[in-house]
C-alpha cells in the first residue's frame, strides 16, 4: 500500500489520471453529484453537469467527473465508488497493519468475528430472517423496505403478507384473462414507486421500465393507471377530511415511449393522461451487440448475408467503435449481391425505424427520446410498442435492446425494476431460440449483482423458459384451467399435489403464491400460500368491459319488506360498504356507496344519487336523487375501510 497524497494514510486506492498522484479511495471519490433545483451540480466544485447523467457521476481529484456504474465504468472506478460509499456510511480509518502488528486481544476479536454467530452476516437476529415474504412488518429486519402484497385467504384482517423489495427479486404472475395477474403486477409497481404509509415502506422510489406490446390500438398499457389516483382512496381521504392527497405519479414521473411509425396515433390516444414520445435510439450509444438484436440476426442462420453482417459487427466490436450511421448503411449495401438485396433491405428498414439519425425519423428528432436519457429515480418509463404494423418478433428485438440498456445503466441511490407486461404476446414463439427470453433469464441469474428486479405477467407459463422458472423468487399463480400449464410449472416449482384443484377454484384477485422460506407466523412451514391480492392504490386500467344495463324492475325484497335492488351494479374495484339513513321520506337502507373521485354515487331503491355537498363534522352529505331537490344522507365514513 502507498500513502495517500491527500490524507497521508496508507491504504488501498488508485492513481489519479490527471496529476499522477496516488489517493486512497476515500479521498479519491468522496463527493457525489446531487440534484439541486432544476439541474445537477457537483457538491465539491459547483460545476453543473448534464441532467441526464448527473445523478450517477462521482467527483474525483482534478475536478474530473466519473461516469455512472455500468459497463462503461472500469473496475477500479467501481471499487473507488464502493469504498467511498462505505467510508461515508462508517467513518473508519485504518493504517497499514501487517500480521506482526496484531495485538493478542485484537487476534481474539478477529477469531470471534470469523466464528459462527447467533446473528447472520447482515447482523439480523435469527428470529428476523432475511427473506422475500413476511407476515408482519415487525417480523422483518428493520432495514428492509416492505410493501403490502395482500392477505392470507381465510385469515382475519391482520393476516397481512408483505413483500421485501429491498433485495432484488424475480416475480412471475400467470393466469387467464380476468384472473388478476396484471392487477398483481400493478400493485407491486405502485408500492415501488409511491411511498404511502399504509402500504409501502419504500424510502427511495425506484427507476422502472415497463415493456408492453399490443396490435390493437384500442388497448392501453394498464401501468399508465399509476398516473391517476384510485377513486376509492381519493374518496376515503376526502370524506375523512385528510390533508393527504391520494398518491399517484406526477406528470414528470410517467413517460410513454412508443413506436415512431405509430407515434401520432398513440399521442392522440394517451392525450391528457401522460406524456408520449417516440422511442429513438441514438446511434452513437448503440453497440454492435444491440445492432444485432435490432436486425434480428441469428447466429444459426445459414444465409450468407447474415454471416457477412455478423462478421462486420464483430469487427466493430473488436475496434470498440461503430462507424457513423450513414457510413454503416453504405457498408451494408455494398456487402451483399443483388440477389440478397431484398432480405437485407428488410433488416435495414427494421433498424432505421428506431434510429434517431435515420432519414425517416427526421420529423421526430425534436420530440424523440432514448431510454438512457429519461431514466431517473421515481420515474416509470412505459415502452408501449402497440403498432398494427409491428410483428411480435420485431417487438421482441426492441425489448432486448431496452433491457440491455436498462440493466447496465446505473441510477444512483435507487433500485431498478423492469416489467414485461403480457409477455406471451412477444415471448416463447421461437422456443429455445427466443433471444429475449435468454436475456431475461440471464438477468435473473445476475439480478443481485446488477441491483435489478424483474416482474413478468403472462397468460401462458409455457412462454417462460424452464430455467427462468427455476430462478424465480416469487410465483403468483392466478386461476387457470390447463393441466398442461400446471404440469409445466410443477416441474420446476415445488407446488403441492392438490394445487391444481386449488388454482382452478380461485376467484379473481386470488392466487397461490410460491416463495422460498416465507416468514409467516400462522403458516410456519408453508412455501405456497393462498393470498388475496390487495386493492389498487391508483386507477385500474384493466377492469373487464362488461355489459351494463340499468335495472328498473329487477328488484328483490329485503328483510324489512322494502323493495331494493339485487345489486348496485358497482364492481368490487369501485365499491365501498357504508350504512346510509335517508331523511325526507326516503327509507333507511344499507346500500353500497360508489366513490368516484370526490363524488359519491348512491343507489336508493334503484335511484341513483349524486353528492352535492359534504358536511364532515356532522358526517352527512347532500344528495340529489333523480333530479329532485337535494336530501340529506348520513354517511358513516368510518365504515368505508375498503378501497380499490
Amino acid at each position: 500500500m502507498s500513502a495517500c497524497a491527500d490524507c497521508s494514510i496508507k491504504r488501498s486506492g488508485a492513481i489519479d489520471p490527471d496529476d499522477g498522484c496516488f489517493y486512497c479511495h476515500q479521498c479519491w471519490a468522496k463527493h457525489l453529484i446531487v440534484t439541486r433545483g432544476a439541474g445537477h451540480w457537483c457538491t465539491l466544485c459547483s460545476v453543473q453537469v448534464p441532467a441526464g447523467v448527473g445523478a450517477g457521476l462521482l467527483h474525483v481529484k482534478g475536478s474530473k467527473h466519473l461516469k455512472a456504474a455500468g459497463p462503461e465504468m472500469t473496475l477500479a472506478e467501481q471499487i473507488a465508488a464502493e469504498e467511498a460509499a462505505a467510508a461515508s456510511a462508517q467513518d473508519v480509518e485504518a493504517g497499514d497493519i501487517g500480521p506482526a502488528a496484531l495485538a493478542p486481544d485484537l487476534i481474539n476479536q478477529l477469531r470471534g468475528y470469523f466464528a459462527p454467530q447467533a446473528q447472520n452476516r447482515a447482523g439480523v437476529a435469527a428470529d428476523h430472517p432475511r427473506t422475500t415474504l413476511y407476515g408482519s412488518v415487525d417480523s422483518a429486519p428493520a432495514n428492509l423496505e416492505l410493501v403490502l402484497l395482500g392477505h392470507l385467504i381465510g385469515g382475519d384482517d391482520s393476516s397481512e403478507v408483505y413483500l421485501n423489495v429491498t433485495d432484488p427479486f424475480c416475480l412471475i404472475s400467470v393466469g387467464v384473462q380476468g384472473a388478476g395477474k396484471s392487477h398483481t403486477t400493478n400493485c407491486v409497481l405502485e408500492t415501488c414507486l409511491l411511498p404511502f404509509a399504509p402500504l409501502s415502506r419504500v424510502r427511495q422510489p425506484m427507476s422502472v421500465l415497463v415493456c408492453h406490446y399490443d396490435q390493437s390500438e384500442a388497448n392501453c398499457c394498464e401501468a399508465t393507471g399509476l398516473g391517476q389516483p384510485s377513486h376509492g382512496v381519493a374518496g376515503l381521504l376526502e370524506l375523512a377530511g385528510s390533508a393527504v392527497s391520494a398518491p399517484c405519479l406526477g406528470h414528470d414521473s410517467l413517460l410513454v415511449l412508443c413506436s415512431p411509425s405509430f407515434y401520432l396515433q398513440r399521442k392522440e390516444y394517451y392525450a391528457g393522461v401522460c406524456v408520449v414520445k417516440p422511442l429513438l435510439f441514438r446511434w452513437g450509444r448503440l453497440k454492435a451487440q444491440q445492432l444485432k438484436m435490432l436486425m434480428k440476426l441469428d447466429e444459426s442462420s445459414t444465409q450468407l448475408y447474415v454471416a457477412l453482417m455478423l462478421e462486420m459487427l464483430r469487427g466493430y466490436q473488436r475496434a470498440r467503435k461503430v462507424p457513423p450511421y450513414q457510413q454503416f448503411m453504405k457498408e451494408l449495401e455494398a456487402l451483399c449481391s443483388s440477389q440478397q438485396a431484398g432480405p437485407l433491405r428488410q433488416r435495414m428498414q427494421l433498424l432505421s425505424a428506431f434510429i434517431w439519425e435515420a432519414e425517416c425519423n427526421e420529423s421526430l428528432r425534436d420530440v424523440g427520446a432514448d431510454l438512457s436519457e429519461v431514466m431517473a429515480a421515481g420515474r416509470m418509463v412505459v415502452v408501449d410498442l402497440t403498432d398494427p404494423m409491428m410483428a411480435p418478433a420485431d417487438a421482441n428485438g426492441v425489448f432486448q435492446v431496452l433491457l440491455e440498456s436498462f440493466r447496465f445503466k446505473q441510477v444512483h441511490g435507487a433500485g431498478k425494476l423492469v416489467v414485461f407486461d403480457e409477455a406471451h404476446r412477444y415471448m416463447g414463439m421461437a422456443g429455445e431460440g427466443d433471444a429475449l427470453a435468454r436475456e431475461i433469464t440471464d438477468c435473473a441469474r445476475l439480478m443481485r449483482h446488477e441491483g435489478l428486479r424483474l416482474m413478468i405477467s403472462t397468460q401462458s407459463p409455457k412462454a417462460m423458459p424452464e430455467e427462468l422458472l427455476e430462478l424465480v423468487t416469487l410465483l403468483v399463480a392466478h386461476r387457470f384451467q390447463s393441466g398442461d400449464w400446471h404440469q409445466y410449472l410443477a416441474k420446476k416449482v415445488p407446488l403441492p399435489e392438490d394445487s391444481f384443484a386449488s388454482i382452478r377454484g380461485l376467484s379473481p384477485g386470488e392466487a397461490l403464491v410460491y416463495s422460498a422460506r416465507p416468514h409467516i407466523a400462522s403458516c410456519p412451514d408453508a412455501e405456497v400460500l393462498p393470498i388475496k391480492v390487495r386493492r389498487r392504490l391508483t386507477a385500474d386500467r384493466g377492469a373487464s368491459r362488461t355489459n351494463h344495463a340499468r335495472r328498473t324492475n329487477a328488484t328483490a325484497h329485503s328483510g324489512t319488506g322494502v323493495e331494493r335492488p339485487t345489486s348496485s351494479g358497482a364492481t368490487p374495484a369501485e365499491s365501498a360498504t357504508s350504512a346510509l339513513s335517508a331523511e325526507r321520506g326516503v327509507p333507511a337502507l344499507r346500500e353500497r356507496v360508489r366513490i368516484e373521485g370526490f363524488t359519491v354515487f348512491t343507489e336508493l331503491n334503484g335511484r341513483s344519487g349524486v353528492v352535492v355537498s359534504i358536511d364532515r363534522d356532522a358526517g352527512r352529505c347532500g344528495v340529489t336523487l333523480d333530479d329532485q331537490d337535494p336530501i340529506s344522507v348520513s354517511v358513516r365514513a368510518e365504515r368505508l375501510v375498503s378501497y380499490d
